[in-house]
């Protein structure tokens, strides 16, 4: 069990993360300046380090795959609401 869960905590980094190597050419696309990707940068991991504790106590309440498809549906509302359908 805790071999899945290793594996699913390192796959939503390895999701949230996977663009920093790109993050030069997006700001420069977007006319950012460079303390600008650093609050960015920051707010993910200030997000995180908020919310993985209130997530933990949730998902001891009511469930992890409760508390998965909540994050999940939630991840595909936001992407729908940022693209639209195709």
């Amino acid at each position: 069990m805790k071999n899945k869960l290793f594996i699913a905590t390192l796959i939503s980094y390895l999701g949230i993360y996977i663009t920093m190597p790109v993050l030069s050419a997006i700001s420069t696309k977007a006319h950012m300046l460079p303390g600008q990707i650093g609050v960015m940068i920051s707010l993910g991991a200030i997000a995180m380090l908020v919310f993985a504790p209130v997530w933990g106590k949730l998902s001891d309440k009511l469930g992890r795959k409760n508390c998965y498809s909540c994050w999940a549906n939630g991840n595909g509302g936001h992407v729908y609401s940022l693209y639209g359908p195709f």
